[in-house]
């Protein structure tokens, strides 16, 4: 996703930065990796270390846009208390990427990746999952299906009966 300031001019792509605008983004992050992918040099890309900090750069106008995830800029646009920062709807995400929140596994937690994933199949996306999580700014758009891969047990082990995470 993409938050600006109220009123800004459109911007629906990276390459839109290639002509001027700033873009800020998280240090490490997904956004920051697409940019580059993208093109995106020290010229056009502003790095920063955490949210706060990247958002009073935008207040500020040291930048343009900031890249986070849909659901972050959705929920920062949302609970902006002086109404200046606006979510763009749409923004590239590079050859269908969700441009959605993520969390990861360990490398050694295979099998308990696989189990989590085999739990939640059934519950991410349904009716009780959406209920749960919408007052976080998620809705259907946000919810992936889980993975094929996941469809296979790992082991032995029965998979748990009820979902052990949940997507908040």
């Amino acid at each position: 996703g993409l938050l600006v300031r109220r009123g800004q001019a459109p911007l629906a792509r990276y390459i839109d930065f290639l002509r001027g605008p700033k873009l800020g983004v998280l240090r490490n992050s997904v956004e920051e990796t697409r940019a580059r992918r993208a093109g995106l040099d020290e010229r056009q890309l502003r790095v920063y270390p955490d949210p706060a900090t990247a958002i009073a750069a935008l207040r500020a106008r040291e930048i343009d846009a900031l890249a986070l995830s849909s659901v972050s800029v959705n929920y920062l646009a949302a609970h902006d208390a002086d109404a200046a920062l606006d979510a763009l709807p749409g923004f590239d995400t590079q050859a269908g990427a969700a441009g959605l929140p993520a969390f990861q596994w360990r490398h050694d937690a295979a099998a308990l990746q696989r189990r989590v994933d085999l739990a939640l199949e059934h519950y991410l996306g349904s009716p009780e999952h959406l209920a749960a999580v919408r007052g976080y700014g998620f809705d259907e758009t946000h919810i992936l299906p889980v993975s094929a891969a996941a469809k296979a047990p790992a082991d032995d082990t029965p998979a748990p009966t009820a979902p052990t995470s949940t997507a908040r």
